[in-house]
């Protein structure tokens, strides 16, 4: 069957408004805590439960991903104009880590972003003066 819809999100999204938004729809809010000076919207009805938990550790890794993505396959700044070249460049850079995080054991980068670009196709790189 079906379970409760979720929704995740950063601790930028830890306001009243938004969480209480999300509860009138009966949307349970997978927000992270905000622990830092101000009061948090989430509380022990969320926090209590296993799929919480669960929620929290996807999101980490998935911003792990994109963080590897924007640092280090070179995609925080596109080279590339028109969404076929941008939709492949970002394709690309997930394969790559795929491909990476199943054969790296040792952190150490996989791609760098010079690899990336140089292996688009021929005639389909960016040669304008500012990438």
């Amino acid at each position: 069957g079906a379970g409760r819809v979720t929704l995740g999100a950063d601790k930028g999204y830890d306001a009243r408004d938004f969480v209480e938004g999300l509860r009138e729809l009966d949307v349970t809010p997978h927000v992270a805590q905000n622990t830092s000076g101000r009061s948090s919207r989430i509380d022990g009805r969320t926090t209590r439960h296993d799929g919480y938990k669960q929620s929290q550790k996807k999101r980490k890794l998935v911003e792990q991903i994109f963080g590897w993505m924007k640092t280090t396959a070179g995609i925080r700044k596109t080279r590339h104009r028109g969404r076929k070249k941008v939709e492949w460049t970002f394709t690309f850079a997930a394969a790559a880590y795929n491909l990476g995080s199943n054969t790296k054991s040792d952190g150490s980068d996989r791609l760098t972003a010079e690899a990336a670009h140089s292996t688009l196709p021929a005639g389909e790189q960016n040669t304008s003066p500012n990438s």
